[in-house]
């Protein structure tokens, strides 16, 4: 997908209520897909098959959350609720128990600001008018989380930073699509993957203007979770 020369950032696994029975699919809060901060989620609704689709995902107290989505095709509007960790199923979520925040149904963009006021898995819900709608939707994160331990280090990548590659689908997020540490190649079919938190990508930024050396470590999944920048 959150000012000193070491940061972390965690990259979370999700912790969903409950066992799944089945492949989690979106249709509700038992079975929401889980949603790591500055992943880019793509898919289609249809209003009369898949009326929604729920994301779910873990935010510290003190973090600022903005989601926003947008419609990739031809078709109708869409909506977008956040709901809190009290929420039991998007039927029957009211506000203000469950309902952190809402946009109603139905624009071709919209997005939601929410400060979060206490840890716990959240749900993001993508809903649609009517017929079928291609979609979009980006979460990012502000602020420092509090009581997110990072992950077990897998391995890290050093060197100057040759490179950082951005495209139209994430440069507005600020989040790049490839770039090389030291030779060392880091892309989303890599080892080492693209960083999900803009405020990594920024300083991998100023390392290559400042041509100084990093060391990005990433966990098991290859996410960068943190870097270090190093004086020449």
């Amino acid at each position: 997908m959150k000012n000193r020369l070491f940061v972390s950032a965690a990259i979370v696994a999700m912790l969903l209520p409950g066992a799944f029975a089945q492949v989690p699919d979106g249709k509700d809060i038992a079975t929401a897909i889980p949603y790591s901060i500055g992943q880019v989620a793509t898919g289609i609704g249809d209003s009369a098959t898949t009326p929604r689709v729920v994301y779910a995902v873990k935010l510290a107290k003190g973090q600022t959350i903005n989601v926003a989505a947008v419609r990739t095709s031809q078709a109708n509007g869409l909506g977008l609720s956040l709901l809190t960790p009290q929420a039991l199923t998007v039927a029957t979520a009211r506000f203000p128990e469950s309902v952190a925040d809402t946009k109603g149904c139905c624009d071709t963009n919209t997005q939601i600001d929410y400060l979060v006021p206490a840890t716990g898995t959240y749900y993001i819900v993508v809903f649609f008018q009517a017929g079928v709608t291609g979609f979009q939707m980006i979460a990012k994160s502000t602020g420092t989380p509090i009581n997110i331990p990072n992950p077990t280090t897998s391995g890290c990548v050093t060197g100057k930073v040759d490179y950082i590659t951005y495209s139209l689908q994430q440069i507005a997020a600020g989040l790049p699509d490839e770039l090389s540490i030291g030779g060392s190649k880091v892309c989303a079919t890599c080892t080492a993957k693209p960083p999900l938190y803009p405020e990594i990508s920024n300083r991998l930024e100023s390392a290559l203007k400042l041509n100084v050396n990093v060391e990005a470590c990433y966990d098991s999944a290859g996410n960068i979770f943190q870097i270090k920048l190093v004086r020449p």
